[in-house]
């Protein structure tokens, strides 16, 4: 597998997480994703973390919030 195909996995992944994330989360990876530098692959990989723990944060949340009555 070529160094090319090896990013792209993780940033394709990490878009479609973006949805499901926190909105500051959110906002802030985007802006990460969004720079003209291109992102190591150590970057990526942190910020596919955070992702994931901010979309099971968000579903927690989601998960816990009280029924109105």
């Amino acid at each position: 597998m070529d160094e090319t195909a090896t990013k792209t996995q993780p940033v394709t992944e990490l878009k479609t997480l973006l949805p499901q994330c926190l909105l500051q989360d959110r906002v802030r990876i985007q802006r990460r994703l969004n720079r003209r530098r291109p992102l190591a692959a150590k970057e990526i990989e942190q910020l596919l973390d955070q992702a994931r723990a901010s979309t099971g944060l968000r579903e927690k949340r989601r998960r816990n919030r009280p029924n109105p009555t």
